[in-house]
């Protein structure tokens, strides 16, 4: 049976080092894709970021969702839940949603730290798959 070794996986996830500009409609976007080593001081393992920012009423806008990825020899029950649970405990790596208001003057911004319900599905695979 394969080992699960860390170094493998970050290395299969910085293939996905990504930026790029496209035009979607009328609509200039920029996509960013962004691995992070996290697992030297923290939980999960790694983080894929995913950033996305486009003009909308002509104020910029940007999304950011971190991914948590976890190398786990014993998968899902075996620790990586755990690790999940910390992520979101520490709250150290936010969701950044944007809001944009419009009113019938002036300028503005407001930055909060709010709770989010969220959906998270965690998907498993064995690491043979990685490379596949």
């Amino acid at each position: 049976m394969p080992r699960v070794d860390e170094k493998k996986v970050f290395t299969e996830l910085l293939k996905y080092e990504l930026e790029g500009r496209f035009v979607l409609g009328h609509v200039p976007v920029q996509l960013r894709l962004r691995p992070v080593d996290n697992h030297a001081g923290d939980s999960p393992d790694f983080l894929l970021w995913v950033e996305l920012e486009f003009d909308l009423f002509s104020q910029p806008v940007k999304l950011a969702v971190p991914i948590p990825v976890e190398a786990e020899k014993g998968g899902i029950a075996g620790g990586a839940l755990d690790d999940f649970r910390k992520f979101v405990d520490r709250q150290k790596h936010l969701i950044e949603l944007p809001m944009v208001v419009v009113s019938e003057s002036g300028y503005d911004t407001l930055t909060r730290q709010e709770q989010l319900a969220t959906r998270v599905t965690i998907t498993q695979f064995p690491i043979r798959r990685l490379t596949e």
